[in-house]
């Protein structure tokens, strides 16, 4: 009887270090702070808005490299994410931008990275920023 609960044990044990293996060799959530996306993006990093068009009119992020494209247009606008050079995902808090670096990864993106923060981390340490007049 002992023998039998220890060979389960190990066998319990086995499984759920291959589960966690295996959930581990996913792609996690690879994010940056807004320092380090910042940084990032003065090295010339593309910097993927996903906030709507209205947004963006109102406040948008002012670095080398930047392109605004929609979570909502996302699924319908995968040419206009390079899969060969590295991007920065950002939106207003980083809730948007995480759904997009999701949806892309299992699109098969590898090179990307979601800003933590958004915008609203962005302005706080106050880097640039285009205001609507």
């Amino acid at each position: 009887m002992r023998i039998t609960f220890y060979f389960a044990m190990v066998v319990a044990s086995s499984f759920l270090l291959a589960f966690c293996a295996r959930k581990s060799s996913q792609s996690p959530t690879s994010s940056v702070s807004v320092e380090e996306a910042y940084a990032l993006t003065q090295r010339g990093v593309l910097l993927i808005d996903v906030r709507e068009p209205d947004e963006v009119a109102e406040l948008a992020y002012q670095v080398k490299n930047y392109r605004n494209v929609p979570l909502s247009q996302l699924p319908d606008r995968l040419q206009d994410i390079p899969r060969d050079q590295q991007v920065i995902l950002a939106c207003r808090s980083g809730n948007r931008s995480r759904r997009a670096y999701e949806m892309l990864v299992a699109q098969g993106y590898r090179n990307l990275t979601n800003m933590e923060g958004g915008m609203l981390a962005w302005e706080a340490r106050n880097f640039p920023v285009v205001r609507k007049p």
